[in-house]
């Protein structure tokens, strides 16, 4: 992963992150892929970067997972897989998550 922005803040993309938007809007977060493009998790209340499934921070068992309270959904995509990641405010409710 080369890149992390949070609200028009670089991120070290190393460190574990916790973000939690209880707005009436949640976060828009812009994903772009190594292999699939640029994907967008829309209304997403929850994100955790470097969400690790295995107890302990070993980057090929990490994901980052966004989930959406709103929408009751989420979904992880591995650290590994990623290029970079832009998290903005959401301006307003799309139809679903995706």
């Amino acid at each position: 992963m080369e890149s992390l922005s949070i609200y028009g803040r670089e991120h070290n993309v190393t460190s574990e992150i916790e973000i939690f938007n209880d707005s009436e809007f949640g976060m828009d977060v812009v994903i772009c892929r190594y292999d699939d493009g640029i994907e967008v998790r829309r209304n997403c209340t929850e994100f955790h970067h470097l969400f690790d499934t295995k107890e302990e921070i070993l980057f090929s068992h990490c994901a980052s997972a966004f989930e959406s309270d709103i929408h009751t959904t989420g979904g992880t995509i591995r650290y590994d897989k990623i290029k970079w990641i832009i998290v903005e405010h959401a301006t307003k409710l799309h139809d679903s998550h995706r």
